[in-house]
């Protein structure tokens, strides 16, 4: 078996430091640049995270505003946040459906 890398460790530990609350739509997420902190070289963290993301193991997405740091979701925990979006998003259009004329609700 083989050891997680250094990045992955420090990502798990900086997860655990967050509750998770599916039911409020809250995940734990990481930034980069907190793996930064606990990780000695930026070179290693980068090419770690990179492959962790393109073994589809993490997510990482771009913060608006923040070009050289970004967040880090578990893929598992970014899978269930898309799933929740996306009932939500039907139950909407269910509530929608069984007004007058079908419309779904107005937004805004």
């Amino acid at each position: 078996a083989t050891l997680p890398h250094d990045s992955l460790v420090a990502v798990e530990v900086l997860r655990k430091q967050y509750p998770k609350s599916p039911s409020a739509g809250a995940y734990p997420a990481v930034f980069v640049s907190q793996v930064y902190s606990l990780v000695r070289s930026r070179t290693t963290v980068d090419r770690e995270l990179d492959q962790a993301a393109k073994d589809k193991r993490i997510r990482m997405l771009r913060v608006p505003g923040h070009p050289t740091d970004g967040f880090l979701l578990a893929m598992t925990d970014y899978l269930a946040a898309i799933d929740a979006a996306r009932l939500s998003y039907l139950r909407a259009g269910a509530a929608g459906s069984s007004r007058k004329g079908g419309a779904p609700p107005a937004r805004g």
